[in-house]
């Protein structure tokens, strides 16, 4: 090596050294997934691939919001994270996002600004009403169905069908704050995913149950006694919802089954993740042809 290569290696060499590392602010990072085994798993599961990364990020987008709810937060406080989400959001219509899951969505920006400010709205009115802090989201959880499918039509929706996957949401939310009130094995395995309530048990108050309903499971059946959850025509496309409702449903009536047992424990089967897996796809499949029923045992419902 000649003393001027070798002199421009070392300068080489000495500016990488000094080089600083890539910065961990301008990495790309993706939205958390939900819970392997969760009916939200499920959800992204039957989802289209090229819509499945837009709604991981609403999906965390939700959950986020209704953080100020889950932690109990003082109103204050709640609403100051909510003025934040509020300003993030005009952020994002702007183009200017500074929130980590929404820098790198320059392809979605214009779309997830669209789902994102009605999740904010609704959180607002689910602080006005006193029960966001108190641990529920109503409003948020109705909005964030009609969001999510928006995001799986692509074009806008009828009053009557937002309304219908309003009150889906409502009611999903109710089976999920019933699974997170429930006793859980520990520790905890990775699949076991979000099951029901006692035969009897009623949702808290503030849950997010449609009006009306004594609980989540009770009101589904009544829908479905009175017609289809959901307008055949829209079933095969927003199919990734009704897998969320339908598996959310089939979890908590087994984890009522299990606790009407009186066991110690509510322990998972290790065949617990194939059989919701078997529930997923039949629903998906009577979605395709438009005639989605979810199986609610009539101790539950």
């Amino acid at each position: 090596m000649t003393p001027g290569a070798r002199t421009a290696s070392t300068a080489a060499t000495a500016a990488a050294r000094s080089a600083p590392a890539t910065s961990p602010v301008t990495a790309p990072v993706t939205a958390p997934a939900p819970p392997p085994g969760s009916a939200r798993d499920f959800m992204l599961l039957y989802s289209p691939p090229p819509r499945r990364g837009l709604l991981r990020t609403l999906l965390a987008l939700a959950t986020e919001l209704a953080a100020g709810g889950a932690r109990r937060l003082d109103q204050g406080i709640a609403r100051l994270r909510l003025e934040w989400w509020d300003e993030e959001a005009r952020r994002l219509a702007a183009g200017t996002p500074t929130h980590p899951w929404l820098r790198d969505q320059r392809r979605d920006q214009a779309e997830l600004s669209a789902a994102l400010a009605p999740l904010v709205q609704a959180c607002v009115q689910d602080l006005a009403s006193e029960e966001l802090t108190a641990g529920a989201t109503p409003q948020l959880a109705g909005q964030l169905f009609v969001q999510s499918a928006l995001l799986l039509a692509g074009a806008p929706l009828a009053p009557a069908a937002r309304q219908a996957l309003a009150a889906l949401g409502r009611c999903v939310a109710g089976l999920e704050e019933l699974a997170s009130l429930a006793p859980r094995p520990s520790p905890l395995p990775k699949t076991r995913a979000s099951a029901g309530v006692p035969a009897g048990a009623v949702a808290p108050a503030g849950a997010g149950v449609p009006a009306g309903a004594v609980a989540p499971l009770i009101w589904l059946r009544s829908q479905q006694l009175a017609g289809p959850l959901l307008e055949p025509t829209l079933q095969p496309t927003l199919a990734p919802l009704l897998v969320w409702v339908a598996v959310a449903a089939h979890q908590e009536q087994r984890r009522g089954r299990r606790a009407a047992r009186k066991s110690a424990t509510i322990a998972p089967s290790p065949l617990d993740g194939f059989v919701d897996n078997i529930v997923a796809w039949r629903c998906a499949r009577g979605a395709v042809r438009g005639a989605v029923r979810i199986a609610i045992d009539e101790r539950f419902g």
